[in-house]
């Protein structure tokens, strides 16, 4: 199957990030991003209701839902069984942390749906940026440099 356009959900910059690098592919892309983000030219913009009836790829966000219920995105509150309710065989979803009984439903209805969260190479790839962040946190809330501190650096999955 040929999927001809990519519905980009999330707020941060990575999700602006992704639309324009498809759109910079040729592929036709539709974001659902917060306002003030800086498109690729080629990028349709437009709202929730709209995007899930004419897109063949739902890129959400990650994690999916902070919530439990709904879509994990500043450009509304829309609830996670509505995706799953206006959306068809047809149709494939990407997410990542997607609920256990989203993922149920959308199988109910023939719904390939993606979690790009357990893929290794996701996994691996994003231990640079959760480092990275811990880094800066310590060096923020300490009040000297972190050289030659004795520290104990934990983790959970592969950090």
């Amino acid at each position: 199957m040929k999927y001809n356009r990519y519905a980009v959900f999330g707020g941060d910059e990575r999700f602006e990030v992704l639309a324009n690098l498809l759109a910079g592919e040729g592929a036709n892309v539709i974001s659902v991003l917060q306002e003030g983000s800086s498109l690729h030219p080629d990028v349709f913009r437009c709202d929730l209701p709209t995007a899930l009836s004419i897109s063949d790829v739902l890129i959400l966000p990650l994690p999916v839902s902070t919530d439990g219920t709904h879509l994990n995105a500043p450009v509304g509150n829309l609830p996670l069984s509505d995706i799953v309710a206006q959306c068809d065989s047809e149709k494939v979803i990407l997410g990542g942390k997607i609920p256990g009984w989203f993922v149920s439903e959308c199988k109910v209805k023939g719904i390939r749906c993606e979690d790009y969260f357990e893929r290794e190479e996701f996994q691996i790839l994003n231990v640079i940026p959760t480092v990275e962040g811990a880094i800066e946190i310590a060096m923020r809330e300490t009040k000297t440099t972190l050289h030659g501190m004795t520290v104990l650096v934990t983790g959970y999955g592969r950090i």
